[in-house]
């Protein structure tokens, strides 16, 4: 609900990205997180979202570890391939031993976000993904707003 507000108050894409990192850190306590989102890197120039926000193009070489998972339309959660783990996480990406992979779509694909844990059991395949997909509608329909 706390994240529905601020995202509903922020005013420009900048300002969405900013709430939705610090939600991901604060109160999903995330060890890591990052944004992903399919577009021109240069039509985003002026976001420095740190580690936290990457523009990629859909069609790029580095999300071919992410073909499956973009397949398939839904959340996944457990252990990443280490290639998925180093795009995502870069440097800190042996630091991650599960993660949540959450689809951006709103009648288009828009992106991606991915939550990483240092917990290896924390996100694993049994777990309930009806709140990830709740948290991918939510985070779409603010970023699509842009």
């Amino acid at each position: 609900h706390e994240l529905a507000l601020q995202l509903m108050a922020a005013t420009d894409l900048r300002a969405t990205i900013a709430a939705l990192e610090v939600a991901m850190r604060s109160g999903f306590n995330a060890d890591q997180a990052v944004l992903v989102i399919f577009g021109d890197p240069r039509a985003f120039d002026d976001i420095d979202g740190g580690r936290f926000f990457r523009v990629i193009e859909k069609t790029d070489e580095a999300l071919s570890p992410f073909r499956t998972f973009f397949g398939s339309k839904s959340a996944r959660c457990g252990q990443i391939r280490d290639a998925q783990r180093h795009f995502l996480f870069q440097e800190t990406a042996d630091e991650i031993g599960s993660a949540a992979l959450v689809p951006l779509t709103d009648g288009e694909d828009i992106g991606f976000l991915a939550i990483g844990s240092a917990d290896a059991n924390r996100f694993h395949p049994g777990m309930s993904i009806d709140f990830l997909t709740r948290l991918g509608d939510l985070v779409a329909s603010a970023l699509k707003r842009y």
